[in-house]
């Protein structure tokens, strides 16, 4: 089992929506798993109502990861959960995987955080077709996962990506479009530097999150998706001033979609195949051949249907 490219510092997180018909019978499993030791008891099943299915008794939910680190044993046993999900329950075109990378992975550097941002609009096309996993479709509109970010910021929020700030003063410019249903949701990193002083646990969570990949039991998909993410943020930790720039002008340019506010994007626009555009991001991010192939693969061979 390859170990996830990981400081000791680095922490992340994992919320895998589903449905099922016996919420008790799932519990219970999961309550037998961790009383064996084979998972951590800080897995946690939750409520989904955004997965819902009218027509029949099926109901969404959610299971929750603790906070992983670069041990091994957290991907082992995101297998385990993987397995018994598989085994119990069903996934539908509404459910999504979100990751949460702890903040600490920025540094509490802005210019990190911009360079992700730039890094994410201009492959954003690439990004979307390969969260999809094995699936050819997913849900009916593309804002139904997330908003992209190049179809939701402002030019002023763009010209916030070209100079570095301190650090409270670009979430509160860009939190208003970046948010909890963005792409990249920047909301916990906010409440965490806004709210950091308050008594209670509510703005404990601090991370950035992810939020467009559709929901899978396959353990690979999940693996490079995790790689992928981290890869892009060391990339975008280690950006040139001439890359950054290009991916600035090259967002600029977008007049056509700035500021727009389209609230029905048709989700073929996003998952056309332009394989050369997917191999220059392959080759941009991954140092790995290994890691290039399964992206590609990921990226190009859909299919299963949810129906």
């Amino acid at each position: 089992m390859r170990k996830l490219k990981l400081q000791t510092t680095d922490t992340y997180g994992i919320e895998i929506e589903f449905v099922t018909l016996n919420q008790i019978k799932l519990e219970e499993n999961f309550s037998h798993l961790k009383n064996e030791n084979k998972i951590d008891f800080d897995w946690v099943i939750k409520r989904e109502k955004t997965c819902d299915i009218t027509n029949d008794r099926k109901i969404g939910l959610e299971v929750n990861s603790p906070i992983m680190d670069d041990r091994i044993k957290w991907l082992q046993e995101l297998k385990i959960v993987l397995e018994m999900l598989q085994k119990e329950t069903e996934i539908n075109h509404q459910c999504a995987i979100h990751f949460h990378i702890g903040k600490q992975i920025f540094e509490e550097n802005v210019t990190y955080l911009q360079n992700l941002i730039l890094l994410w609009c201009h492959y954003e096309d690439i990004l979307f077709r390969y969260a999809t996993g094995e699936y050819r479709m997913f849900r009916k509109s593309i804002l139904d996962y997330a908003k992209p970010l190049n179809q939701s910021l402002s030019y002023r929020q763009v010209m916030s990506l070209h100079k570095s700030q301190i650090l409270p003063v670009f979430l509160t410019q860009m939190i208003s479009n970046v948010s909890k249903r963005n792409a990249i949701s920047l909301l916990p990193y906010y409440q965490s530097i806004m709210y950091q002083n308050e008594l209670d646990n509510t703005y404990e969570k601090k991370t950035v999150e992810f939020r467009i990949f559709a929901s899978t039991y396959q353990y690979t998909l999940i693996y490079s998706y995790l790689e992928c993410l981290l890869q892009m943020i060391d990339y975008a930790k280690h950006m040139s001033k001439e890359i950054r720039d290009c991916y600035f002008e090259s967002l600029m340019k977008q007049k056509d979609v700035l500021e727009k506010n389209q609230y029905h994007i048709p989700i073929e626009h996003y998952l056309k195949l332009q394989l050369e555009k997917a191999k220059e991001f392959c080759d941009t991010i991954f140092t790995e051949e290994e890691s290039k192939k399964e992206f590609m693969k990921i990226y190009t061979y859909k299919s299963k249907s949810y129906e």
